[in-house]
């Protein structure tokens, strides 16, 4: 027996006779890409797909059911799945937009384009790319921005060209903040095509000359949903394993179970050791600690194992 079959058998047994430490040893010790091929082997063996086991398993436990759904989940479906709850809402959820599209990368935000059409059709058997989706959805700073995401190719430069940066941080400085929002924004084309070592540098020598940083600039000079998108936006692209510290903290504080089960399954394989860092540094907590304080039962040693 290979390791994927007894893997499954472990997941189908646990459920089975209701063996939750088998189970949360399994889903929550293995790779996106070994509980992929786990979930193949469980449909090949055992004629039931994975995903719906969890979901009979976990039913009433909702927490339980989409962490767990979650982790066997194409992480490109789960994203857009995560946008498409967040544009079809009450009213649109651009943290959870800005969140998702401004730290992948542009590889995954190409696949993300296509999948979100393949997955979301009308009765008509019609859908749209996310780009269009992002058109018609939004407007103003925020299309600009997440469409260009989309359209562009962000540069994977780990060694920035310090002329070029020093050019593009004297481009800001005499566009000026509150022109940051315009139709042919330089502002818009530095952070959606330029690699995040290229922008940290031009945000450094931007706060040299300015003696403010970009995001005090946004925070002094812009108002209403234009600030507060690009505050987030801004973070996220600078620092994303601290970005995703504050969101953490604030959806720990508030139970938000939906968050922290989006940010750490998509985050745990990435950088989850300097997320655990930064909020160690700003809340003078441990996060596992943390989650402790708030949770319990199989859905917090399942987070616990992850981080």
């Amino acid at each position: 027996m290979t390791n994927l079959e007894k893997d499954a058998e472990t997941l189908r047994n646990a459920m089975i006779i209701g063996k939750d430490e088998a189970l949360i040893d399994v889903i929550s010790h293995r790779t996106y890409q070994q509980l992929s091929k786990i979930s193949e082997t469980f449909s090949k063996t055992y004629k039931k797909e994975l995903i719906s086991e969890f979901q009979k398993y976990f039913s009433g436990k909702t927490n339980l059911e989409e962490l767990s759904v979650a982790l066997v989940t194409n992480p490109i479906e789960f994203d857009c799945h995560s946008i498409h709850k967040a544009l079809k809402g009450i009213s649109c959820d651009l943290e959870t937009i800005v969140e998702i599209v401004s730290t992948r990368p542009s590889f995954m935000l190409k696949q993300m384009n296509s999948k979100y059409l393949e997955l979301f059709k009308n009765n008509k058997g019609k859908g749209k790319e996310l780009k269009k989706e992002f058109e018609s959805s939004t407007s103003g700073i925020v299309k600009k921005i997440l469409t260009s995401l989309i359209d562009k190719e962000r540069s994977v430069n780990n060694s920035p060209n310090i002329d070029e940066c020093q050019n593009k941080a004297e481009k800001l400085k005499h566009e000026g903040v509150k022109r940051w929002t315009g139709d042919d924004s330089f502002f818009i084309k530095i952070f959606t095509t330029s690699s995040p070592m290229e922008i940290a540098y031009i945000s450094r020598l931007y706060h040299k000359m300015m003696g403010f940083s970009i995001l005090q600039g946004i925070n002094h000079e812009l108002s209403g949903d234009a600030k507060k998108f690009l505050t987030n936006f801004v973070f996220a692209v600078l620092s994303p394993s601290e970005f995703f510290a504050t969101k953490l903290n604030k959806a720990i504080t508030n139970k938000n179970d939906k968050i922290i089960t989006r940010i750490i399954v998509s985050r745990h394989e990435i950088d989850m050791e300097q997320i655990k860092q930064y909020y160690l540094q700003l809340y003078g907590k441990e996060l596992s600690e943390e989650l402790k304080n708030h949770f319990s039962g199989i859905y917090y040693q399942i987070l616990n194992n992850l981080i």
